[in-house]
């Protein structure tokens, strides 16, 4: 051909092969820049998954310790009530025994009347003889 030898024509066909190799060159730089940008927020993701698990984690134990401390609390619940029962239960028992020791003293009082008495009267009796 007639345009092979034409300077002119060789050098804009070179201009255009450069061109095209630095642009080339710039969009695998930009494509890497962007893949490296992929992979930190791949990461970003992956550690972002990682903490939520913690959190979960936390959570669960949370709700296990809570459950827990609200059996404990139940406890301390049934046991205060029974101690208000007992309490009463003992209440009634010793008005009971205040009862039952002023009657005993009150059966002791006439029991010692009786047994003067007797005594007086067999004292007269030996006396009269």
């Amino acid at each position: 051909g007639a345009g092979e030898g034409d300077p002119l024509l060789s050098a804009a066909r070179e201009a255009a092969e450069e061109a095209r190799e630095r642009e080339e060159a710039q969009q695998e730089q930009q494509l890497e820049h962007n893949t490296a940008l992929l992979e930190e927020r791949e990461e970003g993701i992956a550690d972002i998954a990682a903490q939520i698990g913690e959190v979960n984690e936390i959570f669960t134990d949370l709700a296990t310790l809570v459950n827990e401390q609200g059996a404990m609390v139940d406890d301390i619940e049934a046991n205060m009530v029974a101690t208000q029962e007992h309490t009463a239960g003992a209440e009634e028992q010793l008005i009971k025994a205040r009862r039952s020791q002023g009657s005993f003293r009150r059966k002791a009082m006439c029991m010692c009347l009786v047994l003067l008495a007797a005594f007086v009267t067999l004292l007269v009796l030996t006396l009269k003889k």
